[in-house]
């Protein structure tokens, strides 16, 4: 069982050196996913780390939101309707690099008409405001929330699966690699697709895939890095000055990798890369669910973006193949005032600037999601044999 959610604090994130694009990145006060309780070996216990969905959250509201004739698409979710349609691979935008999808009325992006407050009396700490977000990867106010929400599904998978592991068999942790593609083959696959970044994409990911099953990893949780920084200075070194530039593209270059949070171990990369012409390189070990969450905060932050593509995939025993979400858990607290203990309420702001209270409660939605597995991952952990028709045993799965 593992359960994920959300906190509003700041988060300091890691530098990871190794593979050309880093940066130390601090969201401030942008809420970012955490996980919750963990095995006897990991360190954050649930106390230090809620997972928490407020009213302001899309996941699991129970207040309808005003109508609004700007309502977002249903199809291409996390995609803006401002995203660039394909065409050369300097489409292929970054995360909060689009326009802003609301800019008008009661929901417009980064705004807000109702706050949280406690009922007694709403000048009590933990006053705040319920701000309206889209929730798409390229709304530059609201893009983070999107990272969050898609940190916290790979983190659920990642952990997941070492939670899925049978009681004996070895429980390995994962770890951060750099997965970079030959010159050759991106200069062919660019050839055959130049006007398609998606087409261009699935033929680099699937060739990724057939080198990775050559590794002797076992799975990957796989993220597309289309860019590296240009130059190496104390501004064009961190991604998040230049995603704030209106001329970001002018400070990134064209080199296509993927970062893998893989389980496995791989005793020699030179005989890899000299092998299939790919670069593998192992960054580090992943210490607990708090560092993967970091990590997975810092790579989602400069992911590539390209319509209708996912941005997140699984390979291996991290797929869909080999293991699957057999429950998934919802459930909702009332939020307390931290000075009288009253409940928290919402609050709606008339025209005039003054709170009224609705009498709401404030929610906390908690999420619990459960893995089992469905077939080894080439022999790891090892599949009990169960009987064939006719008598005998059957072949163990993925043999």
């Amino acid at each position: 069982m593992y359960a994920t959610g959300l906190r509003q604090e700041s988060g300091s994130f890691h530098t990871e050196p190794s593979c050309g694009c880093a940066e130390t990145h601090d969201q401030g006060k942008i809420p970012h996913q955490v996980a919750g309780p963990k095995p006897q070996t990991r360190d954050r216990p649930l106390s230090d780390s809620p997972l928490l969905f407020t009213e302001s959250s899309s996941i699991g509201t129970d207040i309808p939101t005003p109508e609004s004739s700007t309502t977002p698409p249903k199809t291409n979710v996390g995609i803006s309707p401002d995203a660039p349609s394909e065409g050369s691979h300097y489409e292929t935008a970054l995360p909060g690099t689009g326009k802003v999808t609301f800019e008008d009325g009661l929901n417009a992006c980064g705004t807000f008409f109702r706050i949280a407050a406690c009922s007694q009396d709403p000048e009590h700490r933990g006053k705040r405001p319920l701000i309206n977000h889209c929730d798409h990867v390229s709304c530059p106010v609201c893009w983070h929330h999107w990272q969050a929400k898609e940190a916290e599904r790979g983190l659920s998978r990642v952990w997941g699966y070492f939670d899925a592991l049978p009681k004996g068999s070895p429980h390995h942790r994962p770890s951060h690699w750099a997965l970079s593609p030959p010159p050759a083959l991106v200069e062919r696959l660019e050839l055959e697709n130049p006007e398609s970044p998606g087409a261009f994409l699935e033929a680099l990911r699937e060739a990724g895939r057939e080198a990775f099953t050559q590794a002797g990893l076992k799975g990957a949780l796989v993220l597309y890095h289309p860019y590296r920084l240009v130059g190496d200075d104390d501004k064009t070194g961190r991604w998040r000055w230049v995603r704030a530039q209106e001329n970001w593209r002018d400070y990134v270059r064209f080199s296509p990798h993927f970062h893998l949070i893989a389980y496995g171990y791989l005793p020699n990369t030179g005989i890899f890369n000299s092998k299939t012409g790919w670069v593998l390189k192992k960054i580090r070990n992943l210490d607990d669910q708090g560092d993967t969450e970091d990590l997975l905060m810092y790579l989602l932050s400069h992911v590539g973006v390209i319509p209708f593509k996912k941005m997140v995939s699984y390979w291996g025993c991290l797929s869909s193949r080999y293991l699957k979400c057999v429950k998934v858990e919802t459930t909702k607290e009332e939020e307390m005032c931290e000075i009288c203990g009253a409940p928290m309420i919402i609050y709606e702001i008339d025209l005039h600037g003054v709170p009224i209270p609705t009498g709401r409660p404030v929610l906390t939605y908690r999420i619990t999601r459960t893995y089992e597995l469905t077939a080894p991952a080439r022999g790891y952990p090892p599949a009990p044999r169960s009987p064939a028709r006719g008598g005998g045993t059957a072949a163990q799965a993925g043999e």
